[in-house]
């Protein structure tokens, strides 16, 4: 419980599963809270993708789904650009058409470690996709870049269980060093 309660924000996470079951987030109009944390071993590579299908047991007039990752700290060759690692969230209506965050025109979010859509007046089901966009630098050796993923929705839903789909191929990466002090 410890690094998880502490570091990677458990408190958050419990707090808001908290106020789900207390009915804080009831009145927002949401009901179900769907969280998924994958770790650094399970993570995304370069070109790798997770999607998961969310059955909803009734038409939802709104969803809003959440993907955050720690990103690895920039050094040398990385100044300048906003985050290291990139992944990027993809959410599907039961037709397969996109939906895009509000404000995005229809472009890929290159600039944070938080990514947020928020649909309305979905049924049936939904996919939501995470894909490794540009993730040069491993958090640990031997692994790809973590998340978490948070689905809210306002109707009755669960997530299938297994993954709905692991695909592509993994790029290399270089396991995260931190710059050197200057001389």
């Amino acid at each position: 419980a410890g690094y998880y309660r502490f570091a990677l924000g458990g408190e958050d996470l419990d707090r808001l599963i908290a106020e789900t079951d207390s009915g804080t987030l009831k009145a927002s109009g949401f009901t179900k809270l769907i969280p998924l944390d994958v770790r650094h071993a399970e993570g995304l590579t370069t070109g790798e993708s997770h999607a998961y299908e969310v059955k909803l047991h009734e038409p939802a007039s709104s969803v809003r789904v959440t993907l955050a990752w720690s990103d690895a700290p920039p050094y040398s060759e990385f100044k300048g650009h906003p985050i290291v690692n990139d992944l990027d969230l993809i959410v599907k209506d039961a037709a397969g058409q996109r939906i895009w965050p509000p404000g995005s025109d229809g472009q890929e979010d290159r600039r944070n470690s938080v990514e947020q859509v928020t649909a309305t007046d979905l049924s049936g089901s939904f996919t939501v996709e995470v894909v490794g966009a540009h993730v040069p630098v491993a958090p640990r050796a031997k692994a790809g870049q973590g998340y978490a993923l948070v689905i809210w929705t306002s109707g009755k839903a669960e997530r299938n269980p297994a993954l709905v789909k692991k695909s592509g191929t993994s790029a290399p990466v270089t396991e995260y060093a931190p710059p050197s002090a200057p001389p």
